[in-house]
């Protein structure tokens, strides 16, 4: 009986630094992974925090971009945008004002009627004494040009065809009215008649090449 209180004892005595060193490992391991999984969490919240902020300034710069990029293509929009009038006459222009085409034309027509009290001579006549059309501007802002053909008669005849560079110095290269004579020089829409002055015809102040 003895030694069996001996036994007993001995294993007990044995039995109990085993595990207390067992719960001990044990303590330390779980320690160990709460510190493992505290920096890891630690590491996931540091990494939510960049992919916010950015995603922040993503949105941020997206915004800003959009904010910038509107104006500048509205303005580009409005730039690029060639402008048309309608009024006093159909005209076409760049945005900066540099190349111009205007729409010119004019149409004269002449009719006359005559009769006598005896019903012995009724005259009536019709005639399309003009009917022109051309256009007219400017290119790369110096340079003008015109062109403008007559279609009564029942014909075509260019009436004045040119450019002309005009700084420093106007050069003018086609078909032109001379510069001679006054009454030659105003147009047509400004005189009191259809026909001008005779000695016009008779020095030939027509337009030349």
């Amino acid at each position: 009986m003895a030694a069996l209180s001996a036994g007993v004892a001995a294993v007990a005595i044995l039995g109990t630094p085993v595990h207390a060193q067992s719960v001990e490992s044990l303590q330390a391991e779980l320690a160990r992974m709460r510190a493992q999984m505290a920096v890891m969490q630690q590491k996931m919240a540091d990494m939510a925090a960049r992919i916010e902020r950015a995603e922040a300034e993503r949105a941020a710069a997206k915004k800003e971009g959009e904010g910038a990029a509107l104006p500048q293509a509205s303005g580009e929009a409005s730039g690029d945008a060639v402008k048309v009038k309608w009024e006093p006459a159909p005209s076409i222009s760049s945005p900066d004002g540099r190349f111009e085409m205007n729409l010119r034309g004019r149409v004269y027509v002449d009719a006359g009627f005559a009769n006598d009290d005896n019903d012995t001579m009724n005259v009536d006549a019709t005639e399309l004494r003009a009917a022109r059309l051309g256009i007219e501007g400017k290119a790369w802002k110096d340079i003008k040009y015109k062109f403008e053909v007559d279609f009564a008669g029942n014909k075509a005849t260019v009436k004045d065809a040119y450019i002309q560079w005009r700084k420093p110095i106007a050069v003018t290269v086609g078909q032109f009215k001379t510069p001679n004579s006054l009454e030659e020089q105003t147009s047509s829409r400004y005189i009191t008649f259809m026909e001008r002055g005779s000695f016009t015809d008779a020095f030939d102040f027509e337009r030349q090449i």
